[in-house]
């Protein structure tokens, strides 16, 4: 039934269809999203969870979680709807940036087809987190950056990718039940992986979890990657055609 060439191919598959499925990602290019940190004190494990809601992945309304391993925020060249979100023309000076020079910005406030990423305290334990951002990976010559905007317009830097040009904290404060937005910014297309740890005063000691890394896509759309229900039937398949094949080599000495 099958070649010993093609029966190598399929088992070749198999672990390279199981790596996928581990590593299935949720593209997210619209809608609210609040990245919320959570301890659990009886396990003693960190979390650190997408909330989606709003948008083209909940059409019927509600909530999705997932880790935030499992997502990529994607921002496309469209401009948005309302609030200047997208791709828009850097006016010069910003963030190392000349006139002219193309920014991707996910606005403070919300603007339709772009995510609406910022950061919620729902966590059940109710205690105060901090976010580190701890190491950035961005593109050639790329820099991400944050920062919120006042009432008369004035930034407030609160992340930045490279302090030389714009000096920043690096960390995000998340109280018990607050809820925040940012402007974020961002200087070259491409994968931007920024990795973070989350911090707490817990029992009386501040303690420090494990990296997650957060992943941004700017301007190119990253590769879909089918759901782990669809590679787990496509490895199914496989196994059975690579055991059926395996049964009748040896059947009939072939």
């Amino acid at each position: 039934m099958f070649s010993n060439l093609q029966r190598a191919a399929l088992a070749a598959l198999l672990p390279a269809a199981l790596f996928t499925a581990a590593h299935a990602q949720t593209i997210i290019e619209d809608g609210h999203i609040d990245l919320v940190p959570g301890y659990d004190a009886a396990s003693g494990t960190w979390s650190f969870t997408s909330e989606y809601s709003g948008g083209s992945l909940t059409p019927g309304g509600g909530y999705l979680h997932h880790d935030v391993a499992d997502v990529i925020y994607f921002v496309s060249d469209n401009t948005g709807s309302v609030q200047g979100g997208g791709k828009i023309t850097s006016p010069g000076g910003f963030l190392g940036t000349q006139a002219g020079d193309p920014l991707w910005i996910i606005p403070q406030v919300q603007d339709f087809g772009v995510p609406w990423l910022g950061t919620g305290g729902y966590d059940a334990s109710g205690f105060d987190f901090t976010i580190n951002f701890v190491d950035f990976r961005t593109p050639e010559d790329g820099m991400l950056a944050l920062w919120t905007t006042g009432s008369f317009g004035a930034p407030t830097w609160l992340v930045s990718s490279d302090t030389g040009i714009q000096p920043a904290p690096n960390s995000l404060t998340v109280a018990t039940t607050t809820h925040t937005h940012y402007n974020w910014g961002f200087t070259r297309p491409g994968l931007y992986e920024v990795d973070v740890t989350l911090s707490a005063l817990i029992g009386g000691v501040q303690q420090t979890s494990e990296v997650f890394t957060l992943k941004l896509a700017i301007s190119e759309r990253p590769a879909v990657v089918p759901e782990p229900a669809t590679i787990a039937t496509l490895v199914g398949g496989a196994s059975l055609l690579l055991a059926f094949s395996t049964r009748r080599r040896f059947r009939h000495g072939a």
